[in-house]
């Protein structure tokens, strides 16, 4: 997946958010049809969804797409929670989401593992969740695609985080060369310090952090590394019905992680 060995940095969310926005503009100047705003649409979507799951680039490319669209309109008519979300004791039970899940073979494990998110459709800091997660889908409807790899590519095969990378430090240049961005600073290489490796997993993880999110809740979301990180013990499989159960009992805290981003 083209992982570094540099340590890669995090990005502030004001980065972020401005990120997205060049991504937006640039996809939306382009030829709907073509494989350029098809490109940009997806790494805005990769962004997003690496920040609120608190995913590194391997990780970020289990998305699956036939569970994106199977559950899409799942969770819409969900009623959003009064107040401020991130309060103590706020009734999330019922509040509107996204599900996301990941698919693919993990070490000391047989078979085929899902694990699942449920989100927020949009953030505390504006973060769209769920119409850049429409854009995705619609970029890989124009591919003939609804199921498979959500980031995939017209030829039928995963995209390349190294893909990924250049588009994001495109973007991170332009913004380091914009005198009235101010996001990243002039001396800063970008080529160097940031990829889908591991930024947005740290930017996400900073975020938390300042706004003072409980270990409970980031526990929560990261829940599906301890299957993944066994050091050789024997991981007992669920079904299917009883993770999806017990990713809906974990939705408030995988709700208000992704929410606080």
């Amino acid at each position: 997946m083209g992982a570094e060995s540099n340590a890669n940095q995090p990005l502030s969310i004001s980065a972020i958010s401005a990120v997205l926005s060049r991504l937006r503009r640039k996809a939306k100047s382009a030829d709907q049809r073509s494989e350029e705003a098809r490109l940009l649409w997806k790494v805005g979507a990769a962004v997003v969804v690496g920040m609120v799951c608190s995913l590194r680039g391997p990780e970020i490319f289990l998305l699956d797409l036939g569970a994106l669209n199977a559950k899409w309109k799942e969770g819409q008519t969900g009623v959003w929670p009064e107040g401020d979300p991130m309060a103590p004791g706020r009734d999330l039970a019922t509040a509107p989401y996204v599900r996301l899940e990941l698919i693919g073979e993990f070490k000391n494990e047989s078979g085929t593992s899902t694990y699942a998110f449920h989100i927020p459709p949009k953030t505390k800091s504006g973060i769209e969740v769920r119409w850049w997660l429409r854009k995705l889908r619609k970029a890989r409807q124009q591919e003939g695609y609804t199921s498979g790899s959500a980031f995939g590519h017209a030829s039928g095969q995963v995209a390349r985080q190294s893909e990924f990378d250049e588009v994001l430090r495109m973007i991170l240049d332009e913004m380091r060369k914009d005198p009235e961005c101010g996001f990243i600073h002039e001396d800063d290489d970008v080529h160097s310090n940031y990829s889908f490796n591991r930024t947005f997993r740290k930017s996400s993880e900073n975020r938390a952090r300042q706004l003072g999110v409980e270990t409970s809740v980031q526990d929560a979301t990261n829940r599906w590394r301890g299957d993944a990180r066994a050091r050789g013990q024997v991981v007992k499989r669920k079904s299917q019905r009883e993770h999806y159960s017990h990713a809906l009992f974990l939705m408030p805290e995988t709700w208000r992680y992704g929410y606080c981003m």
